[in-house]
């Protein structure tokens, strides 16, 4: 299977039947997370911590790249001499990616993505916009307040 196929694969409108592998052997090693959805005009005060989404900090980091290292391969190792990968090695060339069909699936995938970029800008820009408006309108108010304040005295 192409790898652009299996990373088509797992994006929502070009979902694609893959093989099954053994699951003792399926492992997560890294996540990603949506950014964090903002609220007009405001932040999110877990954005100050983490930024715009969560993520593994660099110490963390590499504590799981040792354990990953020193723990999980070597017993990843072992668990590739599974029966199920026998079996599982039988099946997967009964698998056929017609040239075609994945041509079709991986432009449907290049214009989601396209779309989906576009649409993220969009969105950043829109954001950028209404952080900036908010600001204006804080200064303004702030000059009022002075403004007033001075007229008081």
């Amino acid at each position: 299977m192409p790898f652009d196929l299996l990373k088509a694969s797992l994006h929502a409108p070009t979902r694609t039947s893959v093989p099954k592998a053994p699951p003792h052997t399926l492992i997560l090693t890294a996540s990603k997370f949506f950014e964090f959805s903002p609220r007009a005009g405001s932040e999110i005060a877990v954005e100050k911590y983490t930024g715009r989404e969560l993520r593994v900090r660099e110490g963390a980091a590499r504590a799981q790249q040792e354990f990953q290292e020193q723990v999980l391969g070597p017993a990843l190792n072992d668990l590739l001499l599974h029966p199920n990968w026998d079996v599982f090695n039988i099946i997967l060339p009964r698998y056929y990616w017609n040239p075609e069909a994945v041509n079709s699936v991986l432009e449907q995938d290049a214009a989601w993505c396209a779309r989906r970029a576009e649409f993220k800008a969009q969105q950043q820009l829109k954001e950028e916009q209404e952080k900036r408006e908010a600001e204006k309108q804080q200064q303004e108010d702030e000059e009022q307040q002075q403004q007033q304040q001075q007229q008081q005295q």
